[in-house]
C-alpha cells in the first residue's frame, strides 16, 4: 500500500489564473460583461487600515479556537508543522538543558495531543517500505529533531532506548501499540513491564529511559499508520536490545555527518548562512547581471559556522527515501534552501519556472544537473556542479526539463538561492514536497508566490488583513494568498453544515477592509442572480465543485456571458461589476473572500430591469443564511430540475428555462457563443 499525499492543485475555472493586475482584470471583466449606464461607476479602493488584532476580525466561534491558544487551553489546535515545532521550541528553550522536568514533559506532550495537524503538509513527508518501517526527517531545530516514522502493516521496531534523550510521539494516522520493557534479559526475553498499550489516532505519548525500553509496532494487517516523533536533543545512535539478548548499537540516522571543511585560508569577509540570508535582502538590482554578480559574491564567501554546519548537514539532516530539502531563509524576494543528498539520490523530473533565478553553492561532493531535451540526440546536456565556484543557472535553464541527481558514491550538500523564492518543489508529475522547516526561517508569510502555506482560519484572516494594511493593491497578493494557503479540512468542517433548501453562511472574520465567510452547499443549493453592491470578491472552493453563471446588461435586459465550473482547490477573482448566479454540482464548501465588506446585495428580477435590496446578515456558527427578501427568479436560472447528472458535460447541461425572460423560443444547450470555459 501506499500513502499518497493530497494535493491542492490550483485552477482558474473562468480564465486564466489572477495573476494579473487589477486594472488588467478589470479591463478584461468590463469588456466580457457590459454593464448597465445605472450601475456604472468609478471604482473605489477598499480603505487602508493598520492590521486589527484578532479579536476585532474574529467571531466568538473562531476566537474560541486560536492557533495561538496557551497550553492551559482546552480544545484542538489546528497548526502547520512549522508552527508546532516552534512551540515545541519555545517550551524547551523555556526550561532550558536537557534532561527535562516532568512539567516540561507535560506541556509538550499535551500540546502534541490537542495538535490537529493539516494531513495535506505532513502526507508530503511520508513513504512506506516493504521490508522494514521508515524513518523521514520532517524538522531540525537546536534542541530536537523531528521524524515522521511511517509502519506498514505487522511492521514493527526493535527493543531499544532513547540514548538519553526524550521521545514524544503523535499517532497522525492509524493504529499503533507499545510495549515498555526491563533492561533485563531472563528466559530467553526481555522483561516486559505492564501490558501492552494501544495507542488510537491523535493520541501522544512520552517516553524516556528513566521509564524503561520500548517497543513500537502497528497491529494492523492491513493498514499502515503514520506518527510523528520528537526527539530532544536528537541523537544519531542508541541502544538496540536484540532477541537473542544482545545488545548492539543502531543508525537512528540515514547518513553519517561529512566533516565541515576547514575555513579557506585568507578567505576575507566570510559569510555565515544566517547573515547570507540577511545580506540577500539589501539586494535591489533592476539589471540581472548586477544581481548575479552579487548573489555570486555573496556565495563565494560563504563559509557555515560549527552550530550552523550541525544544524543543516548532520546525520539526522539526510533522508533515506528521497533527498531532503531544508529551509534556512525565506521572504518575498529570496528563499536559501539546504540539501542533503545520500548516493545517487535525484529529483524528478522539472521545471525551474521562466521567471525564477536559481544559483547553486556545493558545500560538500558534488550534484550533477541534466538536461534530457538539450543535449545531442539520445545524450542529455549535463552541467557538474563542485565544490569550488557558484553555480548561476542560464536563462534557458529556467524553462528546460531537468533532474538533478547525486551521481557519487557519498553523501553531498548543496545550497540553493531562488528568487521569487520557492519553498515547496513540484515535479512534472505533479509530486510536490514541502521544504524542512528550521526554527530561526523568517518571513514565511510574505512567501507565498508558488509555494504551500499551511495555516489556520484564523493565521489566515490575519494574513488577508496584513495584506490589505500593506502599501499597493491589494488583488495580487490576496489572490496569490488564497491560491497557495492550505487550509486543513478538520477545522473548517466544524464551521458548516448544509442545509437541503439553501446554502448557508457563516462569518469567519470582518475588519474594515474585507469581511471573509465559509459557504456551505448542498447539491442543488442555488443562488439567485445577484450582484454585491460594489465589493470585489475571491472565492476559493474547498470542495466539491460549483458552477457559476456571469451576466451582463444587454439593451433587452441580462443576458448569460459566460458560465463554467469550479472545481476543488480553483480560486477565481471578480470586481466590484459582477452580476453572477452560483448552483451546486455536488456537495461543496467555498471559501468567500469580499473588499470592501459584503454587507449589501441587489437581486435581479423579472428581466433583470428591477432589484431587489437584500441586507446580507452577520452570521456565526450554527446560523443559516435567511433573506426573506431574496427569492428566486420566475424560473431558476440554472435549471437542475430535470434531474441531469451534474457530472455530465456542461455544455449540455447548462440550459435556459424555456420561460426565462431572457430565453428565444425552445430550451437549448448553450453553445460556444454563449458560454466561454476556464
Amino acid at each position: 500500500m501506499r500513502i499518497l499525499a493530497c494535493l491542492l492543485v490550483v485552477t482558474t475555472a473562468l480564465k486564466p489564473p489572477d495573476r494579473r493586475p487589477r486594472a488588467a482584470l478589470k479591463s478584461l471583466r468590463s469588456t466580457a460583461i457590459p454593464i448597465h449606464p445605472a450601475r456604472q461607476r468609478a471604482a473605489v479602493p477598499p480603505e487602508r487600515a493598520a492590521v486589527p488584532p484578532p479579536e476585532a476580525i474574529l467571531p466568538p466561534s473562531l476566537l474560541s479556537k486560536p492557533e495561538t491558544g496557551s497550553l492551559d487551553d482546552a480544545g484542538p489546535l489546528y497548526l502547520s508543522l512549522s508552527a508546532l515545532f516552534s512551540k515545541i521550541s519555545a517550551r524547551l528553550k523555556q526550561a532550558g538543558p536537557a534532561p527535562y522536568d516532568e512539567a516540561t514533559i507535560e506541556d509538550v506532550q499535551r500540546l502534541l495531543g490537542r495538535a490537529e495537524l493539516n494531513p495535506t503538509e505532513w502526507e508530503g513527508f511520508a513513504a512506506l517500505a516493504a521490508n522494514r518501517y521508515t524513518r523521514n526527517v520532517v524538522a531540525v531545530d537546536d534542541r530536537f529533531v523531528a521524524l515522521l516514522l511511517c509502519w506498514d502493516a505487522d511492521q514493527a521496531s526493535s527493543v531499544h532506548d532513547h540514548a538519553g534523550s526524550s521521545c514524544w510521539v503523535k499517532l497522525l494516522r492509524g493504529q499503533l501499540e507499545e510495549q515498555k520493557y526491563a533492561p533485563t534479559y531472563e528466559r530467553g526475553e526481555w522483561t516486559a513491564v505492564g501490558a501492552v498499550e494501544r495507542v488510537d489516532e491523535g493520541a501522544a505519548t512520552y517516553m524516556d529511559d528513566d521509564r524503561g525500553l520500548h517497543r513500537i509496532s502497528n497491529p494492523s494487517a492491513s493498514t499502515p499508520a503514520v506518527s510523528l516523533h520528537v526527539y530532544a536533543p536528537g541523537f544519531e545512535e542508541c541502544n538496540l536490545f536484540k532477541d537473542d539478548g544482545v545488545v548492539a548499537r543502531g543508525s537512528m540516522v540515514s547518513a553519517m555527518a561529512p566533516e565541515r571543511p576547514p575555513d579557506a585560508p585568507g578567505l576575507p569577509d566570510r559569510v555565515s548562512l544566517e547573515r547570507l540570508g540577511a545580506e540577500l535582502e539589501n539586494l535591489a538590482f533592476a539589471d540581472p547581471r548586477a544581481e548575479d554578480a552579487a548573489v555570486s559574491s555573496l556565495l563565494a564567501r560563504l563559509a557555515l559556522t560549527p552550530e550552523e554546519w550541525r544544524e543543516y548537514c548532520s546525520g539526522p539532516c539526510f533522508s533515506e527515501h528521497g533527498y531532503a530539502r531544508h529551509l534556512a531563509h525565506c521572504s518575498d524576494k529570496y528563499s536559501v534552501v539546504v540539501s542533503c543528498w545520500l548516493p545517487n539520490q535525484a529529483t524528478g523530473a522539472h521545471v525551474q519556472g521562466e521567471d525564477r533565478a536559481a544559483w547553486t553553492k556545493m558545500l560538500h561532493g558534488s550534484i550533477e544537473y541534466a538536461f534530457p531535451d538539450e543535449g545531442a540526440e539520445g545524450v542529455a546536456a549535463l552541467f557538474v556542479v563542485a565544490a569550488d565556484q557558484p553555480f548561476h543557472e542560464e536563462p534557458w535553464m529556467r524553462t528546460a526539463r531537468r533532474v538533478a541527481r547525486n551521481p557519487t558514491d557519498g553523501v553531498a550538500v548543496s545550497l540553493h538561492v531562488t528568487s521569487p523564492p520557492m519553498t515547496s518543489f513540484e515535479d512534472l508529475q505533479g509530486r510536490k514536497r514541502d521544504a524542512v522547516r528550521h526554527e530561526a526561517v523568517p518571513g514565511l508569510a510574505a512567501a507565498v508566490r508558488g509555494n504551500n502555506l499551511y495555516t489556520s482560519l484564523s493565521g489566515l484572516a490575519a494574513l488577508v488583513g496584513e495584506a490589505f494594511a500593506a502599501p499597493g493593491d491589494p488583488v495580487e497578493p490576496v489572490t496569490h494568498l488564497l491560491q497557495n494557503v492550505q487550509l486543513n479540512r478538520r477545522e473548517w468542517r466544524t464551521y458548516g453544515a448544509w442545509d437541503s433548501d439553501q446554502f448557508s453562511r457563516v462569518l469567519l472574520a470582518e475588519a474594515p477592509a474585507f469581511n471573509m465567510f465559509l459557504v456551505a452547499w448542498e447539491r442543488g443549493n442555488y443562488s439567485p442572480v445577484h450582484d454585491h453592491a460594489g465589493s470585489a470578491s475571491w472565492t476559493k472552493v474547498l470542495e466539491g465543485t460549483l458552477d457559476e453563471a456571469m451576466y451582463g446588461m444587454g439593451p433587452d435586459g441580462l443576458r448569460l456571458a459566460r458560465a463554467g465550473p469550479q472545481g476543488e482547490g480553483s480560486v477565481t477573482y471578480a470586481n466590484d461589476d459582477l452580476v453572477h448566479g452560483c448552483v451546486a454540482a455536488t456537495r461543496c464548501f467555498t471559501l468567500s473572500l469580499y473588499s470592501p465588506p459584503y454587507t449589501v446585495a441587489n437581486a435581479f428580477v423579472d428581466d433583470g430591469s428591477s432589484t431587489v435590496r437584500v441586507e446580507i446578515p452577520t452570521h456565526v456558527r450554527g446560523d443559516r443564511a435567511t433573506a426573506p427578501n431574496l427569492r428566486p427568479p420566475e424560473s431558476k436560472v440554472l435549471d437542475l430540475s430535470a434531474g441531469e447528472d451534474p457530472s455530465r458535460d456542461p455544455r449540455t447541461r447548462w440550459k435556459l428555462d424555456s420561460q426565462h425572460p431572457h430565453a428565444s423560443g425552445a430550451a437549448r444547450p448553450l453553445g460556444p457563443e454563449d458560454v466561454s470555459y476556464g
